[in-house]
């Protein structure tokens, strides 16, 4: 498998909450892009995704570890 075609498919994803001190913390969490919206909601503290209307969830919180990431090919 050619390393650097199958890499487009596990893309990073770099989140730092506001007001945070320290340095990077690199997880292998299985995260999605779904989850962009809930994240940057929750760090501005506006609550449309509480009530369902996201489809994601927020990288702020713990993910749990028995979560599946569905990779699309199109």
């Amino acid at each position: 498998m050619n390393y650097w075609a199958a890499r487009r498919y596990w893309p990073a994803l770099m989140i730092k909450p506001m007001d945070s001190r320290g340095s990077l913390v690199f997880d292998k969490s299985p995260v999605s892009l779904v989850d962009i919206v809930p994240t940057i909601y929750g760090s501005l503290k506006i609550g449309l995704c509480e009530e369902d209307r996201c489809d994601g969830i927020s990288l702020l919180e713990k993910v749990p570890a028995n979560r599946k990431r569905s990779v699309m090919l199109y």
